[in-house]
C-alpha cells in the first residue's frame, strides 16, 4: 500500500494517545483466546488494551519506527518498574513525577536507548501522553480561547445529565465566539500543525466546519463528564480521573499487563504487506486504526482485494475521518453494516466520521 507516510519524516512521535475507542476494538473484533490479533501500534494504547482481552498473540505493526519505540518503552517500564514509575512517565502526576520516573527508567534502559530517551524527557517534561505532535496541537486550542469560553467548557464537563449538557452547550458554546475560533483552529491549513499536509491529499471534507458539526452531534447524544477522549482533547492531562483512563493505564490492570507481554511482538512494516506476508498468515483479526484515510479509493479497493485473495479468514476494523472508505456496493459482501453503525454510535471520540467492520470468510 503506497501510503503517504513514506513521504513524511518518520523521526518523531506523531501520536501520543490512540484516539480510537478500545471498547470498539473489543466489540468489533470479538477477541477470543485462540486469536492472533494485529493492531496498528500508534501510541501503543490499543495494543496494550488488546493484550488485556487475552488473545493468544498480539502483533503491533507500524510504519513509523519511533511509534514502535514508544510502545517498547512502555513494555520496558511495565516489566522493570512499579506502577508509580509507569504513571509518572505518562505524565499523570505532573512534571516532578515525570522527572523522577525518567531518572529511574534511565538506570534500567539498554545503553543504546539511553541517549534517545534522555533527550526525549528533556524535550517533553510533561510526560509521554502529551508528547505527540497531534496532541500538542490539540491541547493548545484551549489556551487560545477567551477565559469565559474556557470556563464554559469546564462547566460543560460538569453537567450531570445529558439534557443539562445539551442545554448548556446550546446556550453558552454554540455561539460565534466559540464555533468560529474552533472552525478556524481546526481548518485544513492549521491541521498541518498536528499532521503533515501530505496526509490530507485524499481528504474529501474540510476539517474545521465538519469537526464542529460532529462535535455538536456528539454533545447531543453522549454524556461527556466521564469521556476520556473528550476531556483529553480539550484539557490535556488536567481533568483526567483515574477511573476514566484507558485500561492499560489503570493500576488494577498493571500486573495483568506485565504477565501478558510475552504474547506481544512489535514489527516495523507497512501493514497490508505484513498481513500478506508469510509471518502475517496466522493473523485472523486486526485493528487498523484509520490507515486507509491516507490513500485513494482506487488503492483502497486494491488493498482490500489483496487481503481478500491473499489471506484466509480475517476480521478487521478501521475508522474514517475525512476520507470515507468502504461504503461502495463493491464491499457489501464483506461489510458488517449493522455492527459498524452501532459502533460509531458508541465511539468516544467525536471527530470520526464512521467505523467499518469487514469480515472475510
Amino acid at each position: 500500500m503506497n501510503t503517504p507516510f513514506y513521504q513524511v519524516a518518520l523521526d518523531r512521535i506523531r501520536y501520543a494517545v490512540v484516539w480510537e475507542s478500545y471498547q470498539n476494538v473489543y466489540t468489533a473484533l470479538d477477541i477470543r483466546t485462540e486469536d492472533h490479533v494485529l493492531v496498528i501500534t500508534s501510541a501503543g494504547c490499543n495494543v496494550l488494551n488488546t493484550l488485556l482481552a487475552k488473545p493468544k498473540k498480539v502483533t503491533a505493526v507500524d510504519i513509523n519506527p519511533v511509534q514502535n519505540r514508544l510502545l517498547w518503552l512502555k513494555t520496558h517500564v511495565i516489566q522493570q518498574h512499579p506502577y508509580t514509575v509507569y504513571r509518572g512517565m505518562l505524565g499523570l502526576d505532573g512534571p516532578d513525577a515525570v522527572r523522577k520516573a525518567a531518572a529511574m527508567i534511565l538506570t534500567t534502559l539498554p545503553e543504546k536507548e539511553c541517549a534517545f530517551w534522555q533527550s526525549f524527557f528533556a524535550v517533553h517534561p510533561g510526560g509521554v501522553l502529551s508528547s505527540g505532535r497531534l496532541e500538542k496541537y490539540l491541547h493548545h486550542f484551549y489556551d487560545t480561547l477567551p477565559p469565559a469560553f474556557q470556563a464554559a467548557l469546564i462547566t460543560l464537563t460538569e453537567c450531570n445529565t445529558l439534557e443539562a449538557q445539551v442545554s448548556f452547550f446550546k446556550a453558552q458554546l454554540d455561539v460565534p465566539g466559540f464555533y468560529k475560533p474552533f472552525m478556524a483552529y481546526f481548518n485544513n491549513q492549521n491541521l498541518s500543525r498536528g499532521r503533515d499536509l501530505k496526509l490530507y491529499q485524499y481528504a474529501q471534507k474540510s476539517g474545521g466546519e465538519v469537526f464542529y458539526e460532529r462535535l455538536k452531534t456528539f454533545i447531543q447524544h453522549h454524556p461527556i463528564q466521564n469521556n476520556f477522549h473528550f476531556l483529553f482533547f480539550f484539557f490535556g492531562l488536567h481533568r483526567l480521573r483515574d477511573e476514566i483512563l484507558p485500561p492499560c493505564y489503570r493500576e488494577e490492570n498493571y500486573e495483568a499487563l506485565r504477565s501478558s507481554l510475552d504474547r506481544l511482538r512489535i514489527v516495523t512494516a507497512e501493514v497490508v504487506a505484513y498481513l500478506l506476508s508469510e509471518e502475517g498468515q496466522s493473523i485472523n483479526k486486526a485493528g487498523l486504526s484509520n490507515i486507509f484515510e491516507y490513500i485513494s479509493h482506487a488503492e483502497f479497493k486494491q488493498s482490500i482485494q489483496a487481503i481478500a485473495s491473499g489471506k484466509g479468514s480475517i476480521r478487521f476494523v478501521f475508522w474514517n475521518l475525512l476520507n470515507n472508505q468502504g461504503g461502495e456496493n463493491f464491499f457489501e459482501a464483506w461489510r458488517a453494516d449493522e455492527l459498524s453503525d452501532a459502533l460509531i454510535g458508541q465511539e468516544t471520540c467525536f471527530y470520526f466520521d464512521s467505523i467499518r467492520v469487514f469480515c472475510m470468510p
